[in-house]
């Protein structure tokens, strides 16, 4: 091989490098530190850091440093992600302080893009100084950058925790690429050959490590893990048996206040209903989808992640009976989307999904899309969904939440628990008068202690400074909670 093709092959590896490592970092990074469009601003920011960093000083270094600092970044490269999971465990399990945790992280993040920061440049210059080789030289770079991005969305999609492998592949083959010959071939293929062999084992025993050392957890065995193009996705048994699910860092299975979550989610508001026809949003375990189908109805579960349906549907779900598996059908698509385009009119939506934590989840609380979906119900029908907080304590989200519902829907009902647990909401446009019916239906279920608040209620709890509904102009929920959950999950535990 010709050392021009060398360079030029070496820069599309190089490209195609950066957007891969740039998705591995979000995610496993995100699932650290709990992920939120906060955290997922902070690793970006880390990661371009390390970019400029990189550039600056590319061509300032000599052939023999530049060999150094190659060899080095390679071999901190095969530590990841898992040297990270490690570290934040490590320093979680010891009640390191909060920058003390995020910190390290971050310069992991910083250190890495660095690699291709202070190669590309130069391998850029070596392909000549004309305007045209330069252009050319650049094009097939961003060419290797869209090839990484359809990488990891197929592979992301087919085989998720392949993805990790084939990153280090690719970077085994660019290390050879920028620095050929026979030793760098007897060391590198060996060692890359052997990372590839032990990264499950390794990958399994640094999530089993973080959750341990840094969730808490009695972990026995990790069930599932991988980076989807839409989250990280990682499912945990502890000693008892007992499984948990993770995405991006946030438990959405495993404990009973998640089981009640479901109860008055989707069991509770499908009760009071002769055999609704039923739209939940989200699965986990599909819980959600079960309770529903409970009450004999047909049943449409609407997943954007299609491995998520899968790892919940055959490790997290129990087998359904012929006759209610043939009511519910799974659907792979965006619920926006779905929500807009559904011809079918629901009795009951179920939004069964995580708080505002990030943009798109945010999308779901919207004033803009309630009224979209306020216009697919049928006559009559519901919409129940989380608040995301307590509305009788100093909740924000449930507060924003909540008065998003009363500019939308005539009819809002307000589930409160005691304890401070999260509110549950249900809003119609034909249901006037329900919170009798409701909080008898509570109290037969042995659940009086739970309040129920009507519209005029909900409209005195949230007549506070800074309680207004969310709007697509008006995402400034997303930044707030991911910044006080970060502070709570790890600056105030």
């Amino acid at each position: 091989m010709t050392p021009r093709l060398r360079r030029l092959l070496a820069l599309f590896l190089g490209g195609s490098n950066l957007f891969v490592l740039q998705f591995l970092a979000t995610r496993n990074l995100a699932e650290i530190l709990f992920g939120t469009e906060t955290v997922l601003f902070l690793v970006v920011l880390s990661y371009f850091l390390g970019l400029s960093l990189g550039y600056r000083v590319s061509n300032r270094l000599g052939p023999r440093t530049f060999r150094a600092l190659l060899w080095a970044q390679w071999a901190f490269h095969l530590t990841l992600p898992y040297s990270l999971r490690w570290l934040a465990g490590w320093l979680r399990f010891n009640d390191a302080a909060g920058w003390a945790v995020v910190g390290p992280l971050f310069f992991g993040g910083f250190l890495a893009s660095t690699l291709y920061s202070v190669v590309l440049p130069r391998l850029l210059a070596e392909t000549g100084t004309d305007e045209r080789d330069f252009s050319r030289s650049y094009a097939l770079e961003l060419s290797g950058g869209a090839f990484g991005m359809l990488a990891t969305v197929l592979v992301g999609t087919i085989s998720p925790p392949a993805l990790a492998g084939l990153y280090q592949a690719s970077l085994a083959a660019l290390v050879l690429l920028v620095n050929p010959g026979r030793f760098a071939a007897a060391v590198i293929v060996p060692i890359a050959s052997a990372a590839l062999v032990f990264a499950p084992a390794l990958d399994a025993q640094s999530v089993a490590y973080n959750f341990r050392a840094g969730h808490g957890y009695d972990v026995s065995k990790v069930v599932f893990s991988a980076d989807t193009p839409y989250q990280r996705v990682s499912i945990i048994e502890e000693e008892d048996g007992t499984r948990h699910l993770f995405l991006d860092g946030i438990r959405h299975y495993g404990s009973d206040s998640l089981t009640e979550f479901n109860y008055l989610t989707s069991g509770f508001p499908a009760s009071q209903l002769d055999k609704p026809r039923t739209v939940v949003v989200g699965s986990g375990s599909f819980e959600a989808a079960y309770r529903a189908l409970a009450r004999g109805g047909l049943v449409t579960s609407v997943e954007i992640d299609p491995v998520v349906a899968q790892a919940g549907l055959h490790l997290l779900s129990k087998p359904l009976p012929t006759e209610p598996a043939l009511r519910w059908d799974i659907v792979a698509d965006d619920a926006k989307h779905y929500i807009a385009h559904m011809q079918e009119r629901p009795d009951l939506v179920v939004l069964d999904v995580a708080g505002p934590f990030q943009r798109q989840v945010t999308l779901l609380y919207t004033k803009e899309f309630l009224t979209i979906l306020k216009g697919k119900l049928a006559p009559g029908g519901l919409l129940s969904l989380p608040l995301n907080g307590d509305l009788d304590g100093d909740s924000r989200a449930a507060c924003r939440i909540a008065r998003t519902l009363l500019e939308v829907f005539p009819d809002v009902y307000v589930l409160t628990r005691p304890k401070g647990d999260s509110s549950f909401a249900i809003a119609s446009a034909g249901r006037p008068g329900w919170k009798p019916r409701l909080a008898a239906e509570l109290f037969n279920n042995k659940r009086g202690d739970i309040k129920v608040y009507e519209r005029s209620q909900v409209e005195d709890k949230t007549d506070r400074p800074g309680c207004r509904a969310i709007r697509l102009d008006s995402l400034d929920i997303v930044w707030d909670r991911g910044w006080t959950r970060l502070r709570d999950k790890i600056w105030d535990r």
